[in-house]
């Protein structure tokens, strides 16, 4: 018998399993897209969305270019994403179980659906559907739902319910703007009192930005940057007054700054309004040129408000890329060196009085070289030094050009336009002047003059301002200046 045992234990294994298998079949849900489904069709089908509560009913349609606007109660912008969440929610209405196949007045007024919580209305093109959606179900959150024109009561899930349950302010447009940050061209931005900037960027879409008022100058491209984003990003936190008739009240009759702004993404500008702060002063009210309804946005934080022209002026006085950089010409209150570049080491002449430079002895159609000049030959597109040559460390080089570029601007002088007065602002002889040679005659200088305010008047080529630099930014590029000497 015991040859036996082991065929019957296997035999008794198998038995189990199957009766397992058979009993796990038998107790396996049905398959939900069998009977389950209430509602299947392809969401490009529905032209048409309605919901209607006791809050009242808003309805949503699809355009011709496939944008969904929001019809009623009145006609407003639509978000999009907010919107296509409803439909996909819709488009395969899975419920948990059925209920009853067919249910009586009684029936229907116990699960709710006599006098329905609310109804959602799909127009597709294949016809309407219409879900009903009633009470919740004894133990846990679901919904009882059926369809209008059919007897089925099914339960439906508690997220599917909110994914569906959606008001006006839910799938109202919330951006304000609603434009990409590239495609704005010009701002303008007015204050009351008279305070006013304009930038435009040159060249349209994709060029650098421009003040073109109080003054004409070059703007900071990663501020007015900051001040596009913060306008972009501008959304409603509440939706406030859409008729917006009492303009007083959320202080917009008087609005505390105005912003004009244009896009490529749109044929006419967009205005917007800021009025008085909100509630216990937190956000701000606002209004746009496209619609009377009044806003409470909250940003964490809105540049526009805080910014002046000077805030946007570029600072950065010379702008160059190192490796363009041929020659280098530094005066220091009346003491000068010039540096050539040699590959990646720079080389310079003895020191000499200013005005006796590399630039003069170089210069096309220059006769012999000045006294005690070393010699200076070109070889393709590098100068050389052929006598008395000095190479400048490195360290040298790199304080140079970290002071050149922290030389920035810390205030504009007002009224001061560059050339126009320069023995007033010491500029005619200045105490510090910097000459960068990029090749193919193009050639950057800086100039440093007298004292002014907090620091030194200064000017630079290509920016038509007189402008001023900080005492201790003059001071660190007289220093590197001087440890070349």
């Amino acid at each position: 018998m015991r040859k036996f045992a082991g065929t019957f234990v296997a035999l008794a294994v198998l038995v189990v399993l199957g009766a397992y298998i058979l009993f796990i079949e038998g107790v396996k849900p049905p398959d939900r897209d069998a009977d389950n489904v209430i509602i299947k069709v392809a969401a490009d089908d529905i032209t048409h969305l309605a919901i209607e509560q006791s809050s009242g009913r808003v309805e949503v349609g699809r355009g011709a270019d496939g944008k969904w606007a929001i019809a009623s109660p009145r006609r407003l912008a639509a978000n999009q994403a907010a919107v296509k969440a409803v439909v996909d929610a819709a488009v395969k209405l899975e419920c948990e179980k059925k209920v009853t196949d067919s249910a009586d007045a009684g029936d229907l007024d116990a699960f709710g659906l006599a006098a329905p919580e609310f109804k959602v209305t799909l127009d597709t093109r294949q016809g309407r559907k219409t879900v009903l959606v009633g009470a919740e179900t004894p133990v846990g959150s679901a919904r009882y739902v059926k369809l209008a024109d059919s007897d089925p009561v099914y339960t439906l899930a508690s997220g599917t319910v909110s994914a569906l349950r959606k008001s006006l302010d839910d799938l109202r447009e919330r951006e304000i703007l609603r434009v990409s940050n590239d495609s704005v061209t010009a701002l303008r931005l007015v204050k009351p009192g008279g305070g006013e900037i304009r930038l435009e960027r040159e060249g349209g879409t994709g060029g650098e930005w421009r003040i073109t008022h109080p003054f004409d100058d070059e703007a900071d491209r990663w501020k007015v940057n900051e001040v596009i984003w913060d306008l972009t990003s501008l959304n409603v936190s509440e939706f406030v007054d859409d008729d917006g008739k009492d303009l007083a009240r959320w202080g917009l009759d008087r609005p505390r700054l105005r912003v004009d702004a244009r896009s490529s993404e749109r044929f006419l500008p967009l205005e917007l309004f800021v009025g008085a702060p909100g509630p216990g002063g937190k956000g701000f009210y606002v209004r746009t040129s496209d619609s009377p309804s009044i806003y409470l946005v909250n940003p964490a934080a809105f540049s526009p408000l805080e910014t002046g022209a000077l805030d946007v002026v570029k600072r950065d006085l010379l702008t160059w890329n190192d490796d363009d950089l041929l020659r280098v010409t530094c005066d220091d209150q009346g003491k000068a060196v010039t540096l050539l570049r040699d590959g990646k080491e720079w080389t310079a002449a003895p020191p000499g009085p200013a005005g006796a430079g590399v630039a003069a002895r170089i210069a096309p159609g220059a006769g012999a070289p000045a006294t005690a000049a070393p010699e200076v030959v070109k070889e393709g597109e590098k100068w050389h030094l052929k006598a008395d040559a000095r190479k400048r460390p490195a360290e040298d080089m790199g304080r140079l050009w970290a002071a050149l570029r922290g030389a920035s601007v810390s205030q504009v002088v007002q009224g001061a336009v560059a050339g126009a007065d320069e023995a007033r602002y010491g500029l005619d002889r200045p105490r510090i002047r910097v000459e960068l040679d990029l090749g193919d005659g193009k050639v950057l200088e800086l100039r440093v003059g007298s004292r002014g305010g907090e620091g030194y008047y200064a000017t630079a080529t290509g920016r038509g301002l007189v402008y001023v630099v900080e005492e201790a930014k003059a001071q660190a590029l007289e220093r590197a200046i001087d440890a070349l000497l």
